[in-house]
């Protein structure tokens, strides 16, 4: 059990994560006002239970959710830049890797996530933090798995053209599917501005 002393020393490091993530928003195109909502609540909380000297590690924690819910499920530069500094204050906090899950269960635990390691995998496969944590053959397999999503998103969106209707069980994939295009910048490069149209036709008359 942790000593009062050292429960402070903690949330005084809580804090500075709180800190590190607004730094790396601030200069992302990816933040928004809510973000920074979020963290001035979480150190508003952090720095009245200090002053009221009413910490509790369980507290703590608990109040770093969401904040670490933005870092536990993205694929990102900023994601890794985020977990280095943080690994750096020696905290007993734990990172979530969404790799892990894609290398583990062959499949994105969801299509955001999909989206963003399509976006974003060929600039983060040669940053060091990456190849410390994979081998070789593992940056290799991320790779072909991202490649395999796309290209069974693209295969379901082309049978939906060419049978001009989405299968029910379908439906979900399909939208994601239409999302995934769009927010990966790929639409342009696998359909024609018809194909575009009648594609947002179809989702929008589900």
């Amino acid at each position: 059990m942790k000593t009062k002393e050292e429960v402070l020393e903690m949330a005084k490091k809580y804090i500075e994560v709180v800190n590190i993530s607004d730094s790396i928003n601030s200069n992302s195109i990816y933040a928004d006002k809510m973000m920074f909502s979020s963290s001035n609540a979480i150190r508003d909380h952090f720095n009245e239970m200090m002053v009221n000297n009413n910490l509790k590690l369980g507290n703590l924690k608990s109040g770093l959710n969401d904040l670490l819910g933005q870092w536990n499920e993205s694929i990102s530069i900023e994601t890794e830049i985020f977990w280095e500094k943080v690994q750096q204050l020696n905290t007993d906090l734990v990172r979530k890797e969404p790799l892990l899950f894609l290398l583990k269960y062959k499949r994105f635990f969801n299509v955001h996530i999909g989206m963003q390691a399509k976006s974003n995998w060929d600039k983060m496969k040669s940053l060091d933090s990456i190849k410390r944590r994979y081998s070789i053959a593992e940056i290799q397999l991320i790779e072909e798995l991202i490649e395999k999503d796309m290209n069974s998103r693209l295969e379901l969106l082309r049978n939906v053209l060419k049978k001009k209707k989405v299968p029910g069980s379908s439906y979900l994939r399909f939208g994601d599917s239409v999302a995934y295009f769009f927010n990966c910048s790929l639409i342009n490069t696998y359909f024609n501005v018809e194909e575009k149209k009648e594609l947002l036709r179809l989702l929008n008359s589900e």
